[in-house]
This record gives C-alpha cells, sequence and structure tokens, in this order.
C-alpha cells in the first residue's frame, strides 16, 4: 500500500499546493481520494487518469469535487482513445451535478455509513458520518483487522471520531483552527481539537492536513504537540507512505 499527499491546502489550492487530496495505491488498484481544485494537475505527475481505478469523494464542497468534472471529460477522452477499458466509478455521498455532459465512462455511486468497499488482497475501506454543512465522511482503510489510514476529511469535533482513527498506522486529520481559533468555525478542528483526537486514538503517526492560509502552518504542529507526545508531521505535497502488501 502506498498513499501519496498530492496537496494539504483547505478552501482553495496555492501555487505550491491543490486543495488536500491523496493517491492511494493497493497492489491492484488506483485510487483518487477526493478531487478538488489543481488535484488534476497534480495527480499528472503521478499517473495518467486513465490509470485509475475509482475515485472516492468525501463531500460536495469545491475544495473537494472542483476538478470533477473535469475528470469526467478525461475519463471520456480516454474511454474514445482506447486507454481507459472500464466505467470509472465515483463512490459519492451524495448525488453530484458536474455541469455539461459528463459522458459515458464514468459512473456515479452513492456510498453511506454501512458500505464497506472491497478492494483485494483483504484491504477494504469503511466509512463514518462526519460533522460538517455537508454530507461527509470520514474513511478508514483496512487490512484485516489492523487500520492502515484513517482520513478524518472536513469535520468537527463528535465523540465517534476517537473510535473509528483508533490505532492507525497513519492518521490524517485536518487541522483548519490554531489553536486560539477551536470552535471559531463549525465543521472543522483545531490544533487542540487535533491532538485530542490523537492523544485518544493512538496513532502510530499523525499527519496534520486541509492548511490554513493564515498565520504560520508550522505552529500548528507546535500547538499539538503541546499536549500530544506521538509522532506529529505536517502534510506536504509530494509526502508519500508506504507499507508492503
Amino acid at each position: 500500500m502506498k498513499l501519496t499527499i498530492l496537496g494539504t491546502m483547505g478552501a482553495y489550492p496555492t501555487k505550491d499546493s491543490s486543495t488536500f487530496a491523496c493517491l492511494l495505491q493497493t497492489p491492484h488498484e488506483t485510487i483518487l481520494l477526493d478531487c478538488g481544485s489543481g488535484v488534476l494537475m497534480t495527480l499528472d505527475r503521478y499517473v495518467p487518469t486513465y490509470a485509475l481505478d475509482r475515485v472516492i469523494i468525501s463531500h460536495r464542497h469545491h475544495d473537494h469535487m472542483a476538478d470533477l468534472g473535469c475528470l469526467s471529460y478525461a475519463a471520456l477522452i480516454d474511454g474514445e482513445l482506447g486507454r481507459r477499458k472500464t466505467v470509472l466509478p465515483l463512490h459519492v455521498p451524495e448525488r453530484l451535478a458536474l455541469g455539461g455532459d459528463a459522458g459515458p465512462w464514468t459512473a456515479q455511486i452513492l456510498y453511506d455509513e454501512q458500505t464497506i468497499l472491497d478492494l483485494a488482497q483483504g484491504y477494504t475501506i469503511h466509512f463514518q458520518r462526519g460533522r460538517h454543512d455537508a454530507k461527509v465522511f470520514a474513511m478508514s482503510l483496512h487490512q484485516g483487522r489492523e487500520n492502515l489510514l484513517t482520513i478524518t476529511w472536513d469535520t468537527g469535533w463528535y465523540e465517534e471520531l476517537p473510535l473509528f482513527c483508533q490505532g492507525a498506522r497513519l492518521l490524517l486529520a485536518e487541522c483548519s483552527l490554531y489553536a486560539h481559533q477551536t470552535g471559531l468555525l463549525k465543521g472543522h478542528l483545531s490544533s487542540t481539537q487535533v491532538a485530542n483526537l490523537a492523544t485518544r486514538s493512538r496513532p502510530k503517526k499523525l499527519i496534520l492536513t486541509h492548511l490554513p492560509h493564515f498565520g504560520d502552518p508550522a505552529d500548528l504542529v507546535r500547538e499539538v504537540q503541546e499536549s500530544y507526545c506521538g509522532e506529529v508531521l505536517l502534510a506536504t505535497p509530494g509526502m508519500t507512505f508506504q507499507k508492503n502488501a
């Protein structure tokens, strides 16, 4: 299993990073996790669009799906040119209006908390409803009973979240707010709340993502470390994590 962080930003991209998204590669599948602004351009550095086996969208906000319409055009072109052999599944929490003619080479598939995506070699993806002003789901990749990866996506604090993240080898937690801003923006986590989440869920590695466009994001790491003693890293574009099958 290999995870590549394509972008790190919340809300909108910068000259250095797309909005937060990841590329997940298991032994038999290549999966794009969210497709916000600037993600397709970054994705092309790693794999062509026709290499994607599926896409998982966490929720309908633009910074998580802005490039999805263009991806549907890419799938259409790839299909017409013979580079794509199968329809690209778009796993979505609610039906999305992509605009224009998305063509026959993508198919939206709804998921919810009861959905388990079976990949191969014992890999499964699970979902939990988050707390946000759009229907959003945290996701977790397991191999057998082992929690390899959990991503909170956009969410406010809720008591069930630590259990969902429990023991993850890698926890990617949104960290949109600094400590003094806790509770200021509904539906997002602050560094203090992320520290609490990590303390209770005990991941092997914590990565701060969905970063703000103000302040010094390095301060987020320092604030988390004030009350959490585990390993904490700030997400950067191109950062990779790998586990041998």
